[in-house]
């Protein structure tokens, strides 16, 4: 975002807030609150008289001689990115495979009368579609693998950086982590979502199974084994791509709780400044 946009999104922004500020103000106030609750009174965060925003003061290190300042909206978590065109494009994908059973098990008598009859039959036929299907599910799938894998990647480095001694870098190391775990959430909910839907249209296309005999033996039909294999292999094709979205949302998405990391990194912190003292009182 260039400095233009920045500084007009910035003035929408402040204009709403001035807006909804003579509008609501209580509820304005009441919300500002919210972002500082309880820290405004804290001796380590005062009212910057240059800028008028809150900041942190802290200590670097252990043995740094002077007090560094961070402003609080520095600190925010703020809002993780929400991949929606990757999302769109797995819903897409897995909602067309799961729908495609039916539509071409009508597709030949509906695509007859249009005039694609033909055409149709061809596609069948040939395992076109299937192989289709099947690269889109890799492609899919390797996606979102190579996506989980970096947002881990980002997940563990930011532990590790709120395990570090650097105050600053702990901060940072826990807004990051923060960011991730959000968005780790936010992929853990759309796959429980998407996958209830996509093995529930599964399981009410089994029926299909036991209806292709009948439509292979009725001569109205005239559907080759080609065309029924076709509709077939697009039914089974589905089990294997639910177990492989079933095994990322288990394996990738699962597990990231940083609250673990982040008591082990306060106590750490309470351990060494116990022992300072203790250590001082000796003196």
């Amino acid at each position: 975002m260039n400095s233009d946009t920045s500084t007009l999104t910035h003035s929408t922004g402040s204009s709403w807030h001035s807006v909804l500020a003579r509008l609501f103000p209580k509820s304005v106030q009441a919300l500002e609150d919210r972002k500082n609750y309880a820290v405004t009174d804290r001796g380590s965060v005062e009212k910057s008289t240059e800028t008028g925003n809150w900041e942190l003061q802290f200590y670097p290190r252990t043995d740094a001689p002077n007090v560094e300042t961070i402003a609080l909206d520095e600190l925010r978590t703020g809002r993780s990115p929400n991949d929606n065109a990757l999302k769109i494009w797995v819903t897409i994908i897995l909602l067309v495979q799961a729908l495609l059973p039916v539509a071409l098990f009508f597709a030949d008598e509906v695509f007859s009368g249009l005039g694609l009859g033909a055409l149709v039959s061809t596609i069948m036929e040939t395992g076109v579609l299937p192989a289709l299907i099947i690269s889109a599910n890799i492609f899919v799938f390797t996606s979102l693998r190579v996506l989980f894998t970096r947002m881990d990647a980002n997940w563990s480095n930011s532990i590790r950086s709120f395990l570090e001694n650097d105050t600053k870098n702990k901060m940072q190391g826990i807004r990051a982590c923060l960011l991730e775990f959000r968005r780790f959430v936010k992929w853990r909910r759309y796959m429980s979502y998407l996958q209830a839907g996509v093995i529930a249209l599964f399981i009410m296309q089994i029926p299909i199974l036991f209806l292709l005999p009948a439509a292979f033996a009725n001569s109205e039909f005239g559907w080759t084994w080609h065309e029924l294999a076709a509709v077939a292999a697009m039914l089974f094709i589905q089990v294997p791509s639910i177990i492989a979205f079933l095994y990322l949302r288990w394996f990738y998405t699962d597990g990231r709780d940083p609250t673990v990391q982040l008591c082990v990194m306060l106590a750490e912190e309470r351990i060494d400044y116990v022992a300072l003292l203790r250590r001082g009182a000796r003196d």
